[in-house]
């Protein structure tokens, strides 16, 4: 078996730290040095994600998330160390507070960027994990996420791989987002007219930018909606009781 989970890089370094862990002692050791209380609380919230990806993918169903934390925290850990563990590191959180913070610099060709970075890491999640469901080959995912643009993701596929249709209102948002987004990173130099220097030129700008953000902020706050029941199928608060949230989900 092959098991792929999302791990967000600033909770816990793999490649750094390494453990090993009994549920059934109740003890946790690793390779370096690190407090008891810590340990605990990293194997925790990575058997929350393993949980979140067996959940999506068939491998534990909603009635496994009614037993107790300790059988669950088992049954989770017997399945992710019976195959091999392909792991991704999970962007989302940083790119959105770096758009956030380019925003509130004014840097708003950046934080378009950014914005629309978090779209399509957040999308191109969501396809994987619904094509694995199918036993999509990794070629043909990699292949599908490439080849489709923005545009397609948030139309046609989704329906084509079972998720539900994307709201139509954010869909325009996001796609014109795209659109500007392009149009800044493959920069042609196009000659336009200076702006007018009058001040009620300058607030209508103004006014305009914020009000196109005030759009992406929303669609943001739908793309994690979205995410959220495409992925835990309505059961992300009982997943939380058992493992925590995960970091700025």
């Amino acid at each position: 078996m092959q098991f792929y989970f999302l791990y967000s890089k600033r909770i816990f370094s793999l490649d750094r730290t390494f453990f090993s862990l009994n549920l059934r002692c109740r003890t946790f050791t690793q390779t370096k040095p690190l407090r008891l209380e810590r340990t605990e609380k990293i194997v925790i919230k990575l058997l929350g994600d393993f949980a979140r990806i067996f959940l999506d993918q068939g491998i534990i169903t909603t009635d496994d998330l009614k037993l107790p934390k300790t059988k669950l925290w088992k049954i989770v850990a017997e399945i992710a160390t019976s195959g091999k563990i392909f792991y991704s590191i999970d962007h989302t959180v940083d790119i959105l507070l770096q758009a956030e913070l380019f925003y509130s610099a004014k840097q708003y060709h950046f934080a378009k960027v950014f914005y629309s970075m978090f779209f399509e890491h957040s999308l191109n999640y969501l396809i994987r994990q619904e094509c694995e469901r199918r036993e999509i080959s990794d070629k043909v995912i990699m292949d599908i996420t490439r080849s489709v643009d923005i545009f397609g993701k948030l139309t046609w596929l989704p329906i084509l791989i079972g998720l539900k249709a994307f709201s139509a209102a954010h869909l325009k948002t996001i796609k014109r987002l795209a659109d500007d987004r392009n149009g800044f990173v493959h920069y042609k130099w196009k000659l336009i007219e200076d702006y007018d220097k009058k001040l009620g030129k300058n607030i209508k700008l103004e006014a305009e930018i914020e009000l196109q953000f005030e759009s992406i902020k929303r669609a943001v706050k739908y793309m994690r909606f979205y995410s959220s029941t495409s992925l835990y199928k309505g059961k992300k608060a009982v997943i939380e009781a058992k493992f925590g949230k995960q970091r700025g989900k």
